[in-house]
């Protein structure tokens, strides 16, 4: 009876296991992207955006992309989507989605960001360093923004 009992535990801890795995991935890894990163730095032409809170988050899973902003005073954390691509130096962002009208407002990035909400934004990797991504956009008004990004 004992021996049964040890068995029915094993496979009850082994099946959490198998599901708490599948739930955390989405289709599986997608490599040193996957995760929670800080957006400790954005930069335009070279100095630092005045406007910028320190309370933004990227979050990357599947080909989502998650923008999370925390409200400094109540620590609320209001959430933005969109799709991304990776192919070669670059993240090809996608931004351009729409909710069924009463969520449209998920898809309208953060205006502190400076990115286009209506179109593909190519993000060229100036560094890529595990725990460290920087990340460069020209404006369509020749604008270079820097996004300096630390993994959690």
């Amino acid at each position: 009876m004992e021996k049964r009992i040890k068995y029915l535990i094993l496979c009850v801890v082994t099946l959490m296991a198998i599901g708490l795995d599948s739930c955390t991935r989405n289709n599986g890894a997608i490599g040193h992207l996957f995760g929670m990163w800080e957006l400790s730095e954005i930069t335009v032409d070279g100095e630092p955006a005045s406007d910028y809170d320190h309370n933004i988050y990227w979050a990357f899973q599947n080909n989502i992309i998650e923008f999370v902003m925390t409200d400094t005073q109540s620590h609320n954390p209001a959430r933005r989507f969109g799709t991304f691509d990776e192919e070669d130096n670059y993240i090809i962002l996608h931004l351009n989605h729409k909710g069924n009208g009463e969520n449209d407002y998920l898809y309208n990035i953060f205006p502190v960001l400076r990115l286009p909400c209506e179109a593909d934004v190519a993000l060229r990797k100036i560094e890529d360093k595990g725990n460290r991504l920087v990340l460069g956009y020209t404006a369509t008004d020749g604008t270079e923004i820097v996004y300096t990004l630390k993994k959690q």
